[in-house]
Order: structure tokens, then sequence, then C-alpha cells
């Protein structure tokens, strides 16, 4: 079988981590999922292992950024909390 290879925007069908078949455009890649914004646009998550058995080989990992800094899900606290890295706790003091 041969990988298709897909990128930010593309319109892909795809079965979505509760079981939904759903259409819709490719618009983030996390650790684990990918999130597909479909018609309505309502956003669906769908696990990358299922892509990956079904042959779609997926663009590298996004990190989101706000308004505090850059935020990974490798960046995580103990207790799943994102941690910010541009400030210490210094600054809140």
């Amino acid at each position: 079988m041969s990988e298709k290879l897909l990128s930010l925007g593309d319109t892909i069908a795809c079965k979505t981590i509760y079981g939904a078949i759903i259409t819709g455009q490719l618009e983030t890649v996390l650790e684990k999922t990918v999130v597909i914004r479909d018609s309505s646009l309502d956003s669906h998550l769908v696990s990358q292992k299922w892509m990956k058995e079904q042959g779609f080989s997926l663009p590298e990992q996004r990190k989101i950024s706000n308004k505090f800094g850059v935020m990974s899900n490798k960046n995580r606290g103990q207790r799943g909390m994102a941690t910010i890295r541009d400030k210490s706790a210094k600054d809140y003091q």
C-alpha cells in the first residue's frame, strides 16, 4: 500500500475517535491525534494510529501558541496543565 501524504488544509474522509465517519479538512496535527474541521465548522479528533493504518502520512506536529508563549503537548506539567516557557514563577510574585 502506498502512503498518501497529507498537508494542512487537505480534505479527507476519516473515522473519528468516537467511531463517526466524517469528511473535513486537516486542521492541526497534535501528539497522538489530528483535528479535522467539517463543513459545518465542527472540530473532530482522529487518531494518528488509525490514519497511519489507512496509509496516510502526516505533516509534523504543530505547536500551539497563545499570548503567553508557545505550548506543546510535550510541555505539560504533572497534572496535565500546560506550562509556560517564557516567564518564571518569580515574574508572578
